[in-house]
């Protein structure tokens, strides 16, 4: 958890305003303890669609398998905004497009 990419990422949206909603299934309770003790303004989840219910942008920066499964209508239901960044580039950006979501992927060369 210390070495965690997903930390500064998520420091850094608090710091600059944002409200961060977060669901891991394996780490949450590591990040409660030790991650994000003293911080303030981040909401954990149920799972990925409560995280993502009524957000702008979802942001994935694990691989876990549930993630690589999504039911992108649902999500996109979920979501007010439409914004989608794959970290891990588990998703083909024309399926997600075609959602109508803004996708960016990390590592991607631009189409």
């Amino acid at each position: 958890m210390h070495e965690s990419s997903s930390i500064p990422i998520i420091l850094e949206i608090i710091e600059r305003g944002g409200r961060v909603k977060v669901f891991d299934p394996q780490a949450t309770e590591n990040a409660k303890k030790l991650a994000f003790a003293n911080v303030e303004g981040i909401i954990y989840c149920a799972d990925e669609y409560d995280a993502a219910k009524d957000a702008d942008t979802v942001v994935i920066l694990t691989e876990w398998n549930q993630f690589r499964h999504l039911d992108l209508n649902r999500l996109a239901g979920a979501m007010h905004g439409k914004h989608f960044f794959d970290f891990r580039n588990i998703y083909q950006p024309e399926d997600v497009a075609r959602l109508g979501f803004h996708y960016e992927s990390v590592g991607r060369p631009k189409a």
